[in-house]
């Protein structure tokens, strides 16, 4: 399948933006947002970030010779001029950058059905499943998200949940030369709040839940979710999926244009969203569920573990109706489904303690994740985890609380510490909790997760939570390799070995 040819005169990419007298007529070699990746003959997006901005390392961008800088001007950067390479003014430049990369990658969005998925919780795993179910009907779908992007099976590692505004466009534009048909992605608060999707066409539009996370960029949770929501304003949405179970529901409906349809679901059996969950079953094997749709009723089985599955693969199944597609043909699919990685994985639990990871680094997350767990445990539960440094400390304590009201043995560790006092992080969560609960505090997170699986029994379960499919931890500045999954495989060889 071929695709559109890159647009790289810089006339056609700035048309609107600037006089065009101002814009040297030549070709460009790339665009580029990221200093060091600047090239000679690139044109370089200096925008200002809530850190730093482009400009401030002005001269390794003019040692990379540029073809042009356009710059967004601010109190320190108001007329910036140079020797050797122009450099063109546009106020507000960050909310331009994604319709610039949009121009240049020929709007690749524009013939590709676009899915986009936002929330605090579950944006990873109701793609993933969304992904599954589509190409189920024959679909040709990619995912970009948390953990990558690219045809399942086929992910490019990502470091953002959704990628800066000139790679999402590049994104689409490699996922669209490839043959894929259908994309699936992640919408984060902060690309919503930073416009990095303003010039993707989505197609359907899709809302989890909203609960604590991001304050520190954020600040409050009225700004959070008006970040959100931004998604449901989008001029070519033709559906909005919402969730009839969230305070926030009618926020977001009034957000959304008379013309787009609105399709809701329920998982706590709410009759009034069209498609809501009259009775669940759920076990450590399967979840059971009974749906009603407009006065028709459909049974599905899943290997999906919890209550929030439930709401994930509601989401999954009103998007798939957004797309035509009739229940009854999905009922093969949905029990073929499979979490993505790091999401209530499990380990062991075959004459060994069953170790669950999980992605869960939120109050609500980590909850729904210990009261699944609590159900299925047939002995103690325990949970391993910390917080991340440099963010949201009001949630510390909270999480130290919940996890004291679910779990038995709780282990402290660290998660991400960044440049904050791993101490600290681990005090702030333990300021939660009160009473007798087992309480260590291991910041090194290998001996956590050794020390939990070396003192659990064998019908014990164990909750390792936080991290889920990172294969890293950030301590001070730097990266260091770390996954909990090849630690807790280590740590249950040996518990066996040792009672064997």
């Amino acid at each position: 399948m071929t695709t559109s040819v890159i647009n790289k005169n810089l006339k056609d990419l700035l048309k609107g933006l600037v006089a065009i007298n101002q814009i040297p007529d030549v070709e460009i070699e790339n665009l580029v947002i990221d200093s060091r990746e600047l090239q000679a003959g690139d044109l370089f997006l200096a925008v200002a970030g809530t850190q730093a901005h482009g400009l401030d390392y002005l001269q390794s961008v003019l040692n990379a010779k540029p073809a042009l800088i356009v710059y967004e001007p601010t109190e320190k950067y108001s007329n910036v001029q140079t020797k050797d390479v122009p450099c063109i003014a546009i106020k507000n430049l960050r909310q331009y950058v994604s319709s610039i990369a949009a121009r240049y990658f020929a709007f690749p969005s524009a013939s590709l059905n676009i899915t986009a998925i936002t929330g605090t919780n579950g944006k990873t795993t109701c793609a993933y499943l969304l992904a599954q179910l589509l190409s189920s009907q024959g679909v040709d779908v990619a995912i970009i998200g948390t953990t990558g992007s690219g045809r399942l099976g086929d992910l490019k590692k990502s470091n953002l949940t959704t990628p800066d505004a000139i790679s999402l466009q590049k994104s689409l534009y490699e996922l669209k030369a490839s043959g894929v048909q259908h994309v699936v992605m992640e919408a984060s608060s902060h690309a919503l709040d930073q416009r990095r999707l303003e010039a993707v066409e989505v197609n359907v539009a899709a809302f989890t839940n909203l609960t604590q996370d991001h304050l520190d960029y954020h600040q409050d949770m009225s700004s959070y979710l008006t970040a959100k929501a931004k998604l449901f304003s989008f001029e070519s949405l033709a559906c909005a999926v919402l969730n009839a179970d969230e305070l926030s529901f009618d926020i977001l409906k009034n957000q959304t244009k008379p013309l787009v349809r609105i399709a809701t679901y329920s998982s706590l059996g709410n009759s009034d969203a069209d498609l809501y969950a009259q009775s669940i079953e759920l076990n450590a094997l399967q979840t059971t569920l009974q749906v009603s749709n407009l006065g028709n009723h459909y049974e599905f089985s899943s290997k999906l573990l919890g209550h929030f599955n439930v709401a994930n693969l509601l989401l999954a199944l009103s998007v798939m109706q957004a797309y035509g597609y009739a229940l009854e043909s999905l009922n093969v699919a949905v029990k073929n489904l499979m979490p993505p990685s790091g999401r209530l994985e499990c380990f062991g639990g075959s004459h060994t303690p069953k170790v669950v990871i999980d992605y869960a680094h939120t109050p609500d997350a980590l909850q729904k994740a210990l009261t699944t767990l609590k159900t299925i445990s047939k002995e103690d539960l325990s949970a391993v985890f910390g917080c991340g440094g440099d963010r949201d400390k009001s949630k510390r304590a909270v999480m130290g609380a919940i996890a004291q009201q679910y779990a038995q043995r709780i282990y402290l560790t660290d998660d991400n510490p960044r440049t904050e006092s791993s101490l600290d992080i681990l005090n702030d969560i333990k300021s939660g909790m009160q009473g007798n609960t087992k309480i260590q505090i291991i910041p090194n997170r290998a001996e956590a997760i050794k020390t939990s699986i070396s003192e659990a029994s064998e019908h014990d379960i164990i909750l390792i939570a936080g991290k889920g499919h990172e294969e890293y931890q950030i301590i001070g500045t730097e990266k260091i390799p770390f996954s909990d999954q090849l630690h807790a495989q280590a740590a249950l060889q040996e518990w066996q070995e040792l009672r064997s």
